[in-house]
């Protein structure tokens, strides 16, 4: 009876990890959302939770390839190079 108390509350303790990750992603917290989904992978290695965590890395990545234009459009702004912080953002 203890192992399936302790199967059980594994079970729902991944559950609520997944369920509040998914929550992260859907509020666009990206990084957190993978730190939740890392946790419940530690408890079920599981195809989807290793799916959900790839497509939260790959929105990370162009988070951060647009904060780097942005940064980049707005030094560029300051500098009275408009048309330049306008194609940095179209490029993004």
């Amino acid at each position: 009876i203890s192992n399936c108390q302790t199967e059980l509350k594994q079970r729902q303790d991944f559950c609520k990890l997944v369920q509040e990750a998914d929550t992260q992603a859907e509020k666009r917290f990206f990084q957190g959302a993978i730190n939740i989904y890392n946790q419940a992978e530690q408890l079920y290695p599981t195809l989807s939770v290793k799916q959900s965590i790839a497509a939260c890395e790959t929105q990370v990545k162009q988070e951060q390839i647009y904060y780097t234009a942005f940064t980049k459009a707005n030094i560029a702004s300051n500098e009275g190079k408009l048309r330049s912080a306008i194609a940095l953002l179209e490029g993004a």
